[in-house]
């Protein structure tokens, strides 16, 4: 486990998220990118192995960064907008992920062959479309920063609910009790 120097705040996260919305050319996005990794390596809660990021937050990562909703992700729509954010969120799950292209599919409603289809196509934008990888790097860091929240914001549910036991709370039964009277 990593020693922190301060908490890395949800706030924080959310900063960073919106400055990576932002940025207005390459240099500025890379330079962006390379800050949210250096953020998560400094303010991890634990090994990089213990935080994970899930298919249903990649979609919600994804809508909001194309502007869908992750229902319009999930559907038969072939509008081109909505096409490429379901393509772009398979090919990120492939990366950062241990589902399989079944799993991934399954997510999304569609088939194992459909996500096969669009990780090769994505892999081939990347290759011969910079700005394309670059989005693919800021858009896993958008959803290892969500990950992150997301796991300190469980711990501190956690540590409430443990407060929450350990403190004189009343009971259902007295609740109830006091409401007839």
């Amino acid at each position: 486990m990593k020693k922190k120097a301060k908490e890395f705040t949800r706030m924080d996260a959310l900063r960073l998220v919106e400055y990576l919305e932002a940025a207005n050319d390459k240099h500025e996005l890379q330079v962006l990118v390379q800050a949210a990794r250096a953020i998560r390596k400094r303010y991890m809660i634990e090994e990089p192995e213990k935080v994970t990021v899930s298919v249903p937050l990649i979609q919600r990562v994804l809508a909001k960064h194309f502007r869908v909703t992750v229902e319009q992700m999930k559907s038969e729509s072939r509008n081109d907008e909505i096409r490429k954010a379901r393509d772009t969120a398979y090919h990120v799950a492939t990366l950062i992920t241990l589902q399989s292209t079944t799993g991934i599919g399954r997510m999304f409603n569609k088939d194992h062959s459909t996500v096969i289809h669009a990780m090769k196509k994505a892999k081939k934008e990347i290759v011969e479309n910079k700005e394309y990888a670059a989005l693919i790097d800021e858009l896993v860091e958008k959803c290892w920063a969500a990950a992150i929240i997301e796991k300190q914001e469980m711990e501190r549910n956690v540590e409430c609910l443990k407060q929450m036991q350990t403190t004189t709370c009343p009971t259902k039964s007295s609740l109830m009790s006091a409401k007839q009277h």
